[in-house]
């Protein structure tokens, strides 16, 4: 605004200060401003020791575990599925000539799944499991820290059937299936080298026993009810499909009272694992993995530090 002669102009406003009612400067910035100001760099050089030590620490205590827990070795047997052109030759055309027949018979030639399916099916079940544990007296074994091996007793009871299954399924026992060529890997994990070898080859013998016997006994059922069959009155042409049925489960049977490698065929046996290759406890990742969680656990408590000082 223009000075005139009447209206001279006013003097400007004084600046606000410390002083002034609602007014406030600080002179130094806050603790939350210091803390927003802090990077990780200056933390990291004035807690140095902390970031040391940590990791060091849950190192060592990684070492300890992996030097001290036992080893668990791993055995691997390779498996090839048994087809139906093995178990017969003629057996497969038979079955898939009166495989319509069948059912309004009330007969079962083992169509659907393979008898590699039913086979795997059996591995991962609930009483095959304990049969074979039991079988064989592998429960001791099993569960060493309940076994008195000296009074050749239970220390409390006996695991039960959950117990067993659990543990077996969920520790020692693994199984995998290429589906593009049908092999299938059995690999048992256990304490001693020894026994892995021993459980892998009882674990596959078994399986071809249990599926032995159930094509024997359903063979011998299903013969049963076509001799009966054939006691009653049929056209020739039924007649003449029934003496066949009974050829095929007779050579069913046939099959299952011979062939010792029924389901599956093995094609890499279990080997003895080396004394040094064992899958747990692993140690470099053991102890990398311990170096890691040490050294973020340590950059976390040092910000943490920091910004409480701060405040």
């Amino acid at each position: 605004m223009a000075e005139t002669p009447g209206n001279p102009t006013p003097p400007p406003a004084p600046l606000p200060t410390m002083s002034t009612p609602g007014w406030f400067v600080p002179a130094f910035p806050t603790g939350a401003a210091r803390a927003s100001e802090l990077s990780i760099g200056t933390v990291l050089r004035k807690r140095w020791l902390l970031l040391l030590v940590v990791p060091l620490l849950l190192s060592a205590a990684a070492v300890a575990y992996v030097v001290t827990a036992p080893r668990i070795y791993e055995a691997r047997v390779l498996l090839a599925p048994v087809t139906e052109e093995e178990l017969g030759g003629v057996l497969g055309s038979f079955a898939g000539q009166f495989r319509g027949l069948a059912p309004a018979l009330g007969l079962n030639l083992g169509g659907g799944n393979t008898m590699a399916d039913r086979a795997i099916a059996v591995m991962h079940s609930r009483s095959f499991t304990t049969e074979y544990l039991r079988k064989n007296d592998l429960l001791p074994e099993l569960f060493p820290e309940r076994w008195d091996a000296v009074a050749k007793a239970w220390k409390t009871r006996e695991p039960t059937i959950d117990e067993m299954f659990e543990r077996f399924d969920r520790d020692v026992r693994f199984i995998s299936t290429d589906r593009k060529n049908g092999f299938t890997q059995v690999s048992l994990r256990l304490r001693n080298r020894e026994s892995t070898v021993r459980w892998a080859a009882l674990f596959v013998e078994q399986v071809n026993v249990r599926m032995r016997e159930q094509a024997a006994d359903e063979a011998t059922r299903n013969l049963e009810y076509l001799r009966r069959e054939l006691a009653n009155d049929h056209p020739i042409g039924v007649q003449n499909a029934l003496f066949d049925l009974v050829e095929t489960q007779i050579r069913d049977k046939m099959m299952a009272s011979v062939r010792h490698e029924y389901a599956f065929r093995v094609v890499d046996p279990p080997t003895l694992p080396d004394s040094d290759r064992f899958v747990s406890p692993r140690r470099a990742l053991s102890v990398a993995l311990a170096f890691v969680v040490g050294l973020l656990l340590a950059v976390t408590i040092a910000i943490f530090l920091e910004r409480r000082r701060t405040i």
